[in-house]
């Protein structure tokens, strides 16, 4: 790997961990933003959703803006917006300020997303992009891992208005990071050629669409929830169910990585991502039959694999566009993540508030997420057993505007 391209990859894994750090420092802080506002357990969801409907506003126009200026600018922009966001958060004397705040996250994690994907895949060749593009999704499990290990019990020693500081100053230092001049490569290193575009059929990139929809919506009713469901149903104190958090994302950090290096062994994506979602189901249903010392081994294969998924769907998302469109492609890949993600964590919630409890509404996710595995599974073997090889198309070989 490059020097250029090493820079820029960790570069898009500490935006993604600074951003996330913001939004998932108020789900790590949600019991006691709870008991602050008087919020119900589907107001908590909404905070979550909230994210990621201003996200989605911003969705395509930030891969538009990353393709046009840049994805180093467009991350440093994001970053500044994140901190001002997470300022607001902190200094609200009522809730509506609270979801302004968060909306103000979402818009600056919505212009994150396509130019970390940009930033990060520039340079990298196929049989390392489901790695490359995992490390960088890291960003979000690591920036949520630190929400979850030293905000609450920062808040425990204070509150958590000043515990929301730490995110703040953490997407200065990146956005610092980013104005900065890109760091060259050795004059005796080759630029890597742009891989080939292989377009896969229109069946498949619709079922891929509708899976990240599953599996975002369900990552992120486990982020905005598992807090609070560790507390309510499985008897933790907050600060346990702060470290229960801490270890799903941990976990969900290793699922990351060895995903990705699973899928660039195999050379798909689809069939690993289909194996992902039938453990996801089955995690899902451990961890509600958990109870004791089983409740932490249920939350680390949880994190392994809901939370595991993302770098090989970006991955595929990235190999199959264009290098210098890769912004907007991903931009669409994000709108349906956003949908996901704004819908299923109120979903959840409103079962669980209508007096169903987690059972019900963990079993629904298990039922959709192994559903929807099973049907990836057998289209990506049907492709690969009854369509001619795919026509590849060599792109221009200049290289994504990194700004």
């Amino acid at each position: 790997m490059h020097t250029r391209t090493r820079e820029e990859l960790l570069l898009a894994t500490a935006g993604m961990g600074a951003v996330n750090m913001a939004s998932l420092g108020v789900t790590a802080l949600s019991p006691q933003i709870q008991e602050t506002f008087d919020l119900s357990t589907t107001a908590i969801g909404l905070l979550v959703s909230t994210v990621f409907a201003a996200a989605a506003l911003v969705s395509v126009p930030s891969g538009r803006l990353t393709d046009r200026i840049g994805a180093r600018r467009t991350l440093t922009i994001a970053q500044l917006a994140g901190a001002a966001a997470v300022v607001l958060v902190a200094l609200a004397p009522h809730v509506a300020v609270v979801y302004a705040g968060v909306a103000a996250v979402g818009l600056a994690y919505g212009l994150l997303n396509p130019a970390t994907n940009a930033l990060a895949s520039a340079g990298l060749p196929k049989r390392r992009r489901g790695f490359g593009m995992s490390i960088k999704q890291t960003g979000v499990t690591l920036g949520g891992s630190a929400a979850a290990l030293v905000l609450p019990p920062l808040a425990s020693l204070t509150s958590w208005r000043p515990a929301l500081a730490v995110p703040a100053v953490a997407c200065v230092l990146v956005a610092a990071w980013g104005l900065r001049p890109s760091v060259p490569d050795h004059p005796t290193a080759a630029a890597a050629p742009p891989p080939p575009v292989v377009r896969p059929p229109g069946y498949m990139l619709a079922t891929m669409r509708v899976y990240g929809f599953a599996m975002a919506g369900i990552q992120l009713a486990l982020f905005a929830y598992l807090p609070v469901y560790l507390s309510d149903e499985k008897g933790l104190s907050h600060a346990l169910a702060g470290l229960g958090y801490f270890v799903a994302l941990s976990f969900g950090t290793c699922g990351r990585l060895l995903w990705g290096l699973t899928s660039d062994r195999l050379g798909r994506r689809a069939l690993p991502l289909s194996g992902i979602g039938l453990g996801s189901a089955a995690c899902l249903l451990l961890l509600l039959a958990s109870s004791g010392a089983t409740v932490w081994i249920a939350l680390a294969l949880v994190g392994v694999c809901a939370v595991g998924w993302n770098g090989v769907f970006h991955a595929f998302v990235t190999e199959t566009t264009p290098i210098q469109t890769i912004g907007h492609a991903s931009s669409i890949a994000f709108f349906f993540i956003y949908g996901g993600s704004i819908c299923v964590p109120p979903l959840i919630g409103v079962i669980s508030d209508d007096g169903a409890a987690w059972t019900t509404a963990w079993l629904a996710a298990a039922g959709v997420t192994a559903a929807l595995a099973l049907l990836l599974g057998s289209l990506a073997l049907y492709a690969s057993r009854t369509r001619v090889p795919p026509t590849t198309r060599k792109t221009p070989s200049s290289p994504v505007s990194t700004g």
